[in-house]
């Protein structure tokens, strides 16, 4: 009987309970709820980005659209400018020729009255040349040089 006691006496291994079937079923439920949980926040999280990102593509558009009328906006308002300032050189331009063809008419004018009937044997002088010949005095009234 000293062999019983002394096995008796010899310290078992615990037994780990083992798990029920019930208990087994009720994990797999749990892990295979928890994978389904995880997918949907992965999804939700997912979907979310993309509207974030379809969002932010909008605004990007609608700056763009905005950009691009203001530019078409700026581009009309200087061929506007353009035009005008082409408009107001072409009119500068024939006052300047007007003026210059009074000039010439007063210059041939002065030549004629100062020269009398022998204006017309004398060879045709050119503006520049009737401009240096005629100066006014400080009245306004032609003093021309004999040329």
């Amino acid at each position: 009987m000293v062999i019983e006691e002394e096995i008796s006496e010899v310290p078992r291994p615990r037994q780990e309970s083992v798990p029920s079937d019930d208990q087994l079923a009720r994990e797999t439920v749990l892990s295979v709820l928890e994978r389904a949980a995880e997918r949907a926040e992965k999804k939700e999280e997912v979907v979310r980005q993309r509207r974030e990102k379809a969002q932010l593509l909008r605004r990007q558009k609608s700056e763009l659209l905005a950009r691009d009328k203001a530019l078409a906006l700026a581009e009309a308002v200087q061929q506007e400018e353009v035009e005008r300032l082409r408009k107001e050189a072409e009119r500068a331009k024939e006052k300047a020729l007007a003026e210059e063809a009074e000039r010439q008419a007063e210059v041939e004018r002065l030549c004629k009255e100062e020269d009398g009937p022998q204006a017309q044997s004398k060879p045709y002088i050119s503006h520049n040349d009737a401009r240096s010949s005629v100066s006014r005095n400080v009245f306004g009234t032609a003093v021309g040089a004999q040329l």
